[in-house]
């Protein structure tokens, strides 16, 4: 029974039983513990009780405190009219302006809106030379939506401060949400020459720039501003224009920069990097060469010949197709670097990328095990080593070396733990992997155990994922080997054999998860070598076979790419709308929703 009815029942069992005449009396409770309960309704979103015991409270008690939580609740409830009655009884005792400023919302709420004036220019004449009282009156007037009479307030309040360039801020934001782009953008530009805040003139001007009109007036005014403005003003003009996505004419504008503050090149370099990673590949080439062409003496040479480098690299991975011609030249680019600028950070970053195009793009196994060992020998010390050792002992595994992988991943471990430890963590952990494919699922356990234990490490959750998988099937260790000598066949590209050994542990174990879990790592071999129809007739078996698999939602996924990538729009759009009916909690339907979108061309 709740406290508050147990306390009234026993005050009707006292009045009426004669068993209670002589007992104490029992009180309600403490004022403070009414606030408290009023407080909790109030938290709990249930307004109505919180004003009831708000009101009690304020009739027996008329603190500021009390009045405050019979404002907060009956606002809550909307009844703007019971409310009223209360603010004017306590104006007349205790006039203010935060007052006369709740008055004239109440009065604005409640149709009143004659009175309401009144109201704030009684406010208003309260005011003193407090910037902030200003802002409070403004603040309740746009809390009604009403941002004309706040700008007037804070125009009023500006002229009496006699501050020309007080709330520049608050007056920008008014004018962008009433569309008055020429005052927003001057109010903008006044907090910047005064602040040089340049993340909040962006953010301020962003806000104005989401029509195609006040995108041109930010424009006019910004070009205008730069034309005699300082460096950080044409800075911000340089933004707006890769915000508008005029690329040319930025690189213009930078160069420009560049050359009239005497930066050598240090601001072509940055408009380089910012373009590159907003994946402009071709105007960031631009850019980059234009710092390359001041020649070797030129202190951003190196790092804009490794720009170079890296953003033909990116543009070369964001292509459909890879030409030898073009991979060849990203690693003649590294090459250069490397001869020009032997025995530093970059070059060892330029030597692992060429030994990584190598081995991931031109698919030359020999070519990749060269470079990644001269890396190793030539770069020691460095921390990317051990990335490319860690991708050296992956070529092996590929190779059937796996003695050598063991070494070059426990070389790994040993000399790169304290300066690479992402790196140290995935030797490790395929170290633990080569023991799991092998069968020595105990040894295995226990290693990923150690980095499992590591949660800030990246290979703990493939660590834990492993342990939760044995931990499965601990009771059937013949078919979990079995699934992990067809992961291992998987893992060398030996795709056929890896699917010959999947489908054995599914007529081995027809039942378990890994039966299921086979059958989708089957389909995803047939996908990469593009084999879609291969592949989906495998995932129809396991739809079919099993109704209930809780890999249902990923094999839908699976099959609607499969039928995209062959270009059949309708069956991938049914493939994936089937996701979205079957498995209404997956974790893909947020994919799937967006996928469907672009195949009906909606984005």
């Amino acid at each position: 029974m709740p406290l508050r009815f147990l306390w009234i029942f026993l005050i009707a069992l006292r009045l009426s039983s004669p068993l209670f005449a002589q007992q104490p009396v029992i009180t309600a409770p403490k004022a403070g513990d009414k606030f408290k309960l009023a407080q909790t309704y109030e938290q709990n979103g249930d307004f109505r009780n919180a004003a009831r015991v708000y009101q009690e409270l304020y009739a027996s008690s008329p603190t500021d405190m009390n009045f405050q939580g019979v404002v907060r609740s009956l606002s809550g409830l909307q009844q703007y009219s019971s409310l009223l009655p209360l603010v004017d009884e306590r104006l007349k005792k205790f006039p203010s302006l935060e007052l006369y400023s709740l008055q004239a919302q109440l009065l604005w709420r409640t149709g009143k809106t004659a009175d309401a004036e009144k109201s704030w220019e009684t406010a208003l004449t309260m005011a003193t030379k407090n910037p902030a009282e200003f802002q409070y009156i403004a603040t309740s007037q746009n809390s009604l939506r009403l941002s004309e009479k706040a700008i007037a307030t804070l125009l009023y309040g500006r002229k009496q401060l006699d501050r020309p360039t007080v709330f520049a801020d608050e007056l920008s934001q008014l004018y962008a949400a009433t569309g008055n782009y020429e005052k927003g953008i001057s109010e903008v530009m006044t907090i910047f020459t005064l602040t040089k805040n340049s993340a909040l003139a962006q953010g301020r001007l962003s806000a104005m720039m989401t029509t195609q009109k006040g995108k041109e007036y930010v424009g006019a005014a910004l070009e205008n501003a730069a034309i005699t403005g300082d460096y950080t003003t044409q800075k911000l003009y340089l933004w707006f224009l890769r915000e508008s996505k005029e690329y040319t004419h930025a690189l213009e504008i930078s160069e420009k920069i560049d050359r009239n503050n005497g930066l050598l090149g240090r601001e072509l370099l940055e408009f380089a990097d910012i373009t590159s990673r907003d994946n402009q590949y071709d105007i960031s080439l631009k850019a980059y060469g234009k710092v390359i062409d001041r020649g070797k003496n030129s202190p951003n040479f190196q790092q804009a010949m490794y720009g170079y480098a890296r953003t033909l690299d990116n543009r070369l991975q964001n292509t459909t197709t890879l030409s030898e011609k073009d991979i060849n030249e990203v690693i003649d680019r590294y090459r250069t670097i490397i001869a020009q600028f032997p025995n530093n950070q970059m070059s060892a970053d330029c030597q692992y990328h060429i030994g990584l195009l190598a081995f991931e793009r031109l698919n030359d196994q020999s070519l990749a095990e060269k470079e990644f060992i001269r890396l190793v020998k030539d770069f020691k010390g460095f921390p990317v080593v051990a990335a490319g050792m860690v991708k050296l002992g992956e070529l092996y595994i590929i190779q059937d070396r796996t003695e050598e992988a063991e070494k070059i991943f426990a070389q790994t471990v040993h000399e790169y733990t304290n300066t690479n430890l992402n790196q140290a963590d995935k030797a490790a952990f395929l170290l633990a992997e080569l023991e799991y494919y092998r069968g020595a699922i105990d040894s295995a356990s226990e290693h990923y155990a150690v980095l499992a234990a590591r949660t800030e490490g990246d290979a703990s959750n493939d660590a834990l994922e492993r342990l939760t998988l044995i931990d499965q099937n601990k009771k059937s260790m013949d078919t979990l080997k079995a699934f992990a000598a067809a992961e291992f066949k998987e893992r060398q590209h030996k795709d056929d054999e890896a699917i010959k050994l999947f489908q054995a542990v599914v007529e081995k174990a027809p039942e378990s998860d890994l039966a299921e879990q086979s059958l989708i790592r089957s389909a995803t071999i047939n996908f990469r070598r593009n084999q879609q129809q291969a592949g989906r007739d495998i995932l129809t078996k396991l739809l079919t076979k099993y109704p209930d698999t809780i890999y249902g939602d990923k094999a839908l996924l699976d099959m609607g790419n499969s039928y995209s990538a062959e270009g059949n729009k309708a069956a991938a759009i049914q493939a994936f709308s089937d996701l979205l009916a079957k498995y209404p909690r997956s974790i893909l339907l947020n994919e799937a929703r967006e996928k469907i979108r672009k195949l009906r061309g909606d984005v």
